[in-house]
């Protein structure tokens, strides 16, 4: 009787064990995802053009980056859109200066940052 009543006592608190070493933390939001209608546009100088810029993400309120790149360096003051949605469209309308085409290589770095610090990115070529 004992041994039985043990072995009941045993299997208990084995599952007991199992069912609450199973249950893991929450792992928080996960990334956000970003993409652009095209990762490659050809344009002339001073032509306007629109990219479509989609997003998803799990933590809001969050912001997209937008930083114009030049011959591979950083050039102004990055743009910021504020993003109170878990996922959505932005229209990025620009154009190039002949100055910018003239420098090299134009390109725009588009980054995703989530209220949890979780952040994703994607380029735009500019031909």
């Amino acid at each position: 009787m004992y041994k039985r009543l043990f072995s009941k006592v045993v299997l208990s608190m084995f599952l007991g064990s199992f069912l609450f070493l199973s249950c893991s933390d929450d792992d928080g939001p996960s990334a956000p995802t970003i993409s652009l209608s095209t990762n490659e546009i050809e344009v002339t100088a001073e032509e306007e053009f629109t990219v479509s810029v989609s997003y998803s993400m799990d933590a809001q309120p969050g912001t997209i980056q937008i930083t114009k790149i030049l011959d591979g360096t950083p050039n102004g003051t990055p743009e910021l859109v504020p993003v109170t949605s878990s996922s959505g469209t932005y229209s990025f309308k620009t154009s190039v200066s002949v100055e910018d085409s003239d420098s090299g290589i134009v390109k725009f770095n588009f980054t995703i940052l989530d209220d949890a610090g979780n952040s994703a990115q994607t380029e735009l070529v500019v031909l």
